[in-house]
């Protein structure tokens, strides 16, 4: 993997050089522009999403949309993202594939298996990955081996590993965090820094706009108690904080003093998912 210790940003392991400093010069930015107070706690969210992403856990789609989230009040983030985020996906069309010769022969000591045990599926098999090159979805062709195998299991589980291997499926076992987990760690974070964000605004005796996570607050505040929110409140967000703020401060308090296991519970999530091994 490629890290430095400073950002921790962990990218494929053909990355090259070139991508490698394109994706060090973006992160450095992210991480300017959270310590400059106005968008605290971006790096990590951003850490996190990019190294689920790296991991199979969120497909793109769902990195856009919750980059999407995180930089929301950025559009100079949100702009640059988008560039790498192309760039990155147009090198990655351009590399060659590199097989494991571990893997290469992992996958001929399946192939003997199956031919001395079933022979007669040899032939299902190809017609397995003829349908997988039309359709290119790595679940159906699972699906197909795993129903063609199905009295074969230790032959299933071989091939189950092959595909783990090559970094096509991901672990089902995995027992850090379950997906739904790490999207309740990542709204609670969200919702930590949209109820920072509510409390500075109600205390600050300037008349400015408020930030987008102000009238998150005040949604999530009335949707948790089931109440429908108070009429003209979203026309004067200062007066509808501040009727809300001791529940607010209280709510605060609690994410704060969970906030460093759960952030913690975060980083053992990171740390094990094996897709970087850089050292430039």
């Amino acid at each position: 993997m490629h890290t430095t210790n400073k950002y921790p940003i962990k990218l494929p392991n053909d990355c090259s050089q070139k991508e490698f400093k394109r994706a060090l010069e973006f992160v450095k930015k992210v991480k300017e522009i959270d310590e400059k107070g106005n968008h605290r706690g971006i790096f990590l969210r951003y850490t996190t999403a990019m190294k689920l992403y790296y991991s199979g856990s969120l497909s793109e789609v769902d990195l856009k949309n919750r980059i999407t989230t995180i930089f929301k009040n950025c559009d100079v983030l949100l702009d640059a993202f988008d560039r790498f985020l192309e760039d990155s996906n147009s090198s990655s069309r351009q590399k060659e594939v590199f097989v494991d010769p571990k893997n290469v022969k992992r996958i001929k000591e399946f192939l003997k298996s199956l031919r001395r045990d079933c022979e007669e599926l040899c032939g299902v098999l190809i017609e397995a990955f003829v349908r997988f090159k039309e359709h290119n979805d790595v679940q159906i062709l699972k699906d197909d081996v795993d129903l063609m195998l199905r009295d074969y299991p230790r032959l299933k589980e071989e091939f189950r590993m092959i595909l783990l291997d090559h970094g096509l499926i991901q672990d089902e076992k995995r027992d850090e965090m379950t997906r739904g987990e790490e999207d309740e760690l990542f709204k609670d974070d969200m919702y930590f820094h949209a109820i920072e964000s509510a409390i500075k605004f109600a205390v600050a005796e300037d008349n400015e706009k408020p930030e987008v996570g102000v009238y998150g607050a005040i949604r999530r505040f009335y949707k948790q108690r089931r109440r429908k929110l108070p009429r003209g409140i979203m026309k004067d967000p200062k007066l509808g904080v501040r009727r809300i703020l001791p529940n607010l401060q209280r709510k605060y308090n609690e994410l704060l003093k969970n906030r460093t296991k759960s952030l913690e519970k975060v980083r053992k999530v990171n740390e094990s998912l094996v897709v970087f091994d850089w050292v430039r």
